[in-house]
C-alpha cells in the first residue's frame, strides 16, 4: 500500500515527535517505518528543500510501493500538503 503523509513541524495537536491527542501518541517516524515495514521497503531516505520542506521515507517496497512523508518545518496544524507532490504521487500510484 503506498503511503504519503504531510505533516506541520510546529503541530501541537498531532506533533511529529508525538505526544498531542490521545489519538496520536506515536511518533511520525515510528509510523512511517511500520508502514515501511508492511511494505516490505529496504532503503530509507531523507532530504530537505531549500523552502522548509523535509522529505523523508522508503523506497525499493514491495510491489512498487513506498513510504513519502513531507513535512513542512514552519507550519502548525493546518492544511500543508503540497497539491502538486500529491497529485504526482497519485498519479504514480494508481490502483
Amino acid at each position: 500500500m503506498p503511503v504519503i503523509a504531510f505533516a506541520g513541524g510546529k503541530d501541537t495537536t498531532n506533533p511529529v515527535q508525538g505526544g498531542g491527542a490521545p489519538y496520536w501518541q506515536y511518533s511520525m517516524r515510528q509510523a512511517e517505518a511500520r508502514w515501511a515495514d508492511l511494505n516490505g521497503c529496504h532503503t530509507p531516505r531523507t532530504s530537505r528543500t531549500i523552502d522548509g520542506i523535509e522529505q523523508r521515507g522508503y523506497t525499493d517496497c514491495r510491489a512498487g510501493a513506498e513510504v513519502v512523508a513531507h513535512i513542512d518545518l514552519d507550519a502548525g496544524h493546518s492544511w500543508v500538503a503540497d497539491n502538486d507532490a500529491m497529485w504526482a504521487f497519485f498519479a504514480k500510484h494508481r490502483r
